[in-house]
């Protein structure tokens, strides 16, 4: 097996880099968090530790100033690469442990597709167009220029992540021995779905009566003992720790 590259994860605790680091440790692959968090000044993202300012990040990591962006050092040449999107990052990763790909990308080009769209859905619909404008409106409207706008987008945001969460619910299965897309083991698609169920009970949702196919998937990865370590490291609880189902 080729050397592993060196990887750095620039990431915010309970963030959507969460399923990244989820399926880090799904692969027992070693990586350097730089953790980061929003400026109480300006909001733009900085690391927590001051190491990096937002302006710094922004010019030598990721350009837009978000999270999550994985530094990639090559073994052999030195290389630098950094990788930013949820979709590309959690692709590239299922790819490095050989033994692991075909379960991890999909072993038929049904199945390598069917991640995909649910990863460009999960990235594009659910975070783009529901929590993105949902938790920063300001974002997507200048409220200087049109007082009062940002109620409206976070009412839109809002009915799109209930909708797209009804859709994700009308994927599952609902079988307990059957993951979102291959039945054997889960994929990247199933630690973004965590990310995404956690964020819906933080945001308020009913997600075990509301959602009770999604509430299963879940509950399932919270048997694997590496979703503990992460949510620990993270500084966060288990989602359905002492919750009755």
């Amino acid at each position: 097996m080729p050397a592993l590259p060196t990887l750095t994860l620039y990431r915010m605790n309970g963030s959507c880099t969460l399923a990244t680091h989820l399926l880090l440790q799904e692969l027992s692959i070693p990586f350097t968090s730089v953790i980061m968090t929003f400026s109480p000044t300006d909001g733009k993202v900085a690391s927590a530790d001051g190491s990096i300012s937002a302006e710094e990040y922004a010019r030598t990591v990721h350009p837009n100033g978000l999270v999550p962006a994985l530094k990639i050092t090559d073994p052999t040449t030195g290389e630098t690469t950094i990788l930013t999107e949820n979709l590309a990052i959690l692709s590239y990763l299922a790819e490095l442990v050989p033994e692991r790909r075909d379960s991890l990308v999909g072993k038929t080009p049904l199945e390598r597709a069917t991640i995909l769209s649910w990863l460009s859905f999960l990235t594009g619909s659910i975070h783009g167009q529901g929590y993105s404008p949902f938790w920063r409106p300001g974002r997507f409207i200048n409220e200087e220029k049109y007082p009062g706008a940002k109620d409206g987008v976070v009412e839109g945001a809002k009915e799109k992540i209930v909708k797209y969460y009804a859709q994700i619910e009308g994927r599952l299965t609902g079988d307990e021995k059957t993951w979102a897309v291959r039945s054997e083991s889960p994929t990247g698609v199933d630690f973004y779905l965590y990310v995404f169920w956690a964020w819906g009970m933080e945001t308020g949702s009913d997600m075990i009566k509301g959602y009770p196919k999604w509430t299963a998937l879940v509950k399932r990865l919270e048997q694997r003992k590496g979703t503990g370590e992460v949510m620990k490291d993270e500084g966060l609880k288990l989602m359905l720790e002492g919750q009755k189902l």
